[in-house]
């Protein structure tokens, strides 16, 4: 049976349209993502620092850029299809007071404190969870300022093992710096791809410059993934 030959693409600045809607395109709600287990937080740290103060009864206003929002929508889709999503269990105000779009085609979150770290430590308990549940399969280091991540695999990782773990840990890396009050023209993600087994990196790239490709069949080689004839 012949291996299928498919390229991973990293692709630059448009990898930042699985920030804030990734679980979205994979029609995954992150709250039924998070009850899906819980994580031994003695096990695993991952701490947001809390540079946001917001004083009691006050509100502080987050815009995601017009052109993360414009990256993030379908053909079909309009500026209120996404505030829809981005309102998804929000029926309580866990998330936000409320989301507005702009002129401009950005979108403002309306953030109480309570919320700012309710939404803090949903980062914190997803990464911890992914990393987690993935332990067997690859060891996660992330940056204390959430911009630089080393994934080192181990033998019989897959690449769709990979990408689904990328998708989780590149969305709530990025919504951490903008927690963390990071401006959006300085979100980036630097990132290492290693082999565990030999120490070889298979690619090291940033959301914002480079483009990469690699093959199932390069990757299964350098990494250790058996495949069946």
């Amino acid at each position: 049976m012949e291996e299928r030959d498919i390229k991973i693409l990293v692709i630059g600045i448009l990898s930042m349209c699985i920030i804030f809607l990734g679980y979205r395109l994979l029609k995954e709600d992150p709250h039924e993502f998070l009850k899906r287990g819980t994580v031994d937080k003695e096990e695993i740290e991952i701490s947001v620092p809390r540079n946001i103060k917001i004083p009691k009864g006050e509100t502080i206003e987050i815009t995601w850029p017009a052109s993360l929002v414009e990256m993030s929508q379908s053909s079909d889709e309009s500026i209120d299809d996404v505030l829809e999503a981005v309102n998804v269990g929000n029926e309580d105000f866990f998330w936000q007071e409320k989301a507005y779009g702009n002129e401009d085609g950005s979108i403002t979150l309306v953030l109480t404190q309570e919320q700012l770290e309710h939404r803090i430590n949903s980062v914190e308990e997803t990464i911890k969870k992914a990393m987690r549940e993935n332990n067997d399969k690859m060891e996660i280091v992330i940056g204390q300022d959430f911009q630089s991540v080393v994934y080192y695999i181990k033998e019989g990782c897959t690449t769709s093992t990979w990408m689904w773990v990328y998708v989780v840990i590149t969305a709530n890396m990025i919504e951490a710096q903008m927690l963390l009050g990071t401006l959006p023209q300085n979100w980036d993600i630097k990132q290492k791809v290693i082999a565990e087994r030999t120490g070889e990196i298979l690619f090291e790239t940033s959301l914002r410059y480079e483009n990469f490709e690699i093959t199932d069949e390069e990757w299964n080689q350098k990494v250790g993934v058996e495949v069946a004839d």
